[in-house]
This record gives C-alpha cells, sequence and structure tokens, in this order.
C-alpha cells in the first residue's frame, strides 16, 4: 500500500513537466498534430505494458512502472490540446451566457476524467 502510493506520486511528478512541454510544443505545431503525436507516444506505452511471454516470472515490474508512466503522463498531456481544439471547434454563439466554452470544455474534462 505504501509502495502503491510512492509509485501515484512519483508518477504524478511527471504531469507538470509534461504539460510545460505540451506549451512548448503547441506554439510550434497545431493542435491536430500534437494529439497525433501523444498519442503514437501512448500507443507506445500500451505496446510496452503487455506481457508478450504469458507468464508471470518473465514480466519485469520496471516494464510496467515505466508503460503505465507513458500512459498516464500522455493521457494527462492530451487534455491541453484536445481543450483547445474543443474550443476552437465549439460554435460561438455559444459563448455567450453563463453555460460558455470555457464551462463546457471544463465539465467534459471532468466527465472525461470520471470515465
Amino acid at each position: 500500500s505504501t509502495d502503491s502510493g510512492i509509485y501515484l506520486a512519483v508518477m504524478s511528478l511527471f504531469i507538470l513537466p509534461a504539460n510545460v512541454g505540451v506549451t512548448y510544443f503547441t506554439n510550434r505545431y497545431d493542435d491536430r498534430e500534437l494529439i497525433w503525436y501523444i498519442q503514437i507516444i501512448m500507443v507506445i506505452g500500451c505496446v510496452g505494458i503487455i506481457n508478450y511471454a504469458n507468464s508471470v516470472e518473465n514480466y519485469d515490474e520496471l516494464q510496467y512502472i515505466i508503460s503505465s508512466t507513458i500512459i498516464f503522463v500522455g493521457t494527462n498531456a492530451l487534455e491541453g490540446p484536445n481543450m483547445s481544439l474543443l474550443s476552437k471547434t465549439i460554435p460561438s454563439s455559444w459563448s455567450r451566457g453563463i453555460f460558455n466554452v470555457g464551462l463546457l470544455a471544463t465539465e467534459s474534462g471532468t466527465f472525461g476524467r470520471a470515465i
């Protein structure tokens, strides 16, 4: 239980540098390109987490830690470009009143995390 808490805490420390990297690359790439590149990184993490040997003895703990960290950080880094793209595609007529584009983007992000 303590080891898993430390694992989650250390894994969460990678979120801020990943978001700083996303901010840096947002100025250089389009949102769609950035989403594509982050998804490729996440697929690499998904491929890395699979146990190809079909035995528990050959599945390394380090393999799981690195791959799950790539997946976790990738999904969190993907939120920025997704919300940016969402705010650009929502009609401008929705930007008035209380239920504006910012609220919809925030609520859709919260709903996505809850699922």
